[in-house]
């Protein structure tokens, strides 16, 4: 095994492992308005070693590069990185692919709840929980009220961010978090389904988190159509 798959395979462990405690972490305190990501099963599905092969990534024949060579900007300057395709497995509720930095990694999960991908802070081979980014897919049938009551008792607050429109355009609203943590919560729909992005990440990782979570973001594509988030 090459030293890339086994950090691939030693991170794999450690998300599974980290995945648990955030489920059995899922019950807010009774002093606590802010209420947790739904608790799913962990599916070990961490970022595939690079490779340079493309992969068919999308219905409408689009081809994505297993890995991309880019750059970052972290305090004003432009950082090299590579990024990491990411594709949802066969049977995810809307699949999608996106590009992701190779600091991170994922965790993937579906179940009756919903189905979920949450990308997570990885910096220098350190694993930070704390610092992530998860998108969550409601069930079927799910309104947008239903939704929307979700994704702000998720983000611990009732009031919509009025520049929600300047800082997602594809949302149908945005929440700052509540908390002391930087972040927010940006509730979308696709072909119907309703889903939301929260981001979460203490102060002393926001000139690293918010890039890449940018860049994420930016690189998405849905399965079905071969648009970004906004189509």
């Amino acid at each position: 095994m090459s030293s890339i798959a086994q950090k691939r395979s030693s991170i794999g462990q450690a998300v599974a492992i980290c995945g648990l405690f955030v489920a059995a972490a899922c019950t807010p305190a009774a002093d606590s308005p802010q209420v947790e990501d739904p608790p799913l099963p962990i599916a070990d599905t961490t970022l595939p070693p690079p490779s340079t092969s493309p992969s068919t990534d999308t219905d409408m024949g689009v081809d994505r590069p297993e890995t991309m060579e880019g750059t970052i900007g972290i305090e004003g300057m432009e950082e090299p990185m590579t990024y990491m395709l990411y594709t949802t497995r066969p049977g995810f509720g809307i699949p999608f692919s996106t590009y992701v930095p190779e600091d991170m990694v994922s965790q993937e999960t579906s179940s009756g709840e919903g189905d979920a991908v949450r990308f997570v802070a990885n910096f220098g081979g350190q694993l930070s929980e704390n610092a992530f980014m998860n998108v969550y897919f409601f069930p079927e049938g799910t309104t947008e009220a239903q939704a929307s009551e979700r994704a702000a008792e998720v983000a611990g607050t009732t009031a919509p961010d009025p520049r929600g429109a300047e800082i997602y355009p594809w949302a149908l609203e945005v929440y700052d978090l509540a908390e002391a943590d930087f972040g927010r919560v940006g509730l979308g729909q696709h072909n119907g389904r309703y889903f939301y992005v929260h981001t979460s990440y203490p102060p002393v990782f926001g000139d690293g988190m918010g890039p890449r979570v940018a860049r994420i973001l930016d690189e998405w594509r849905w399965t079905d159509t071969g648009t970004g988030l906004r189509g």
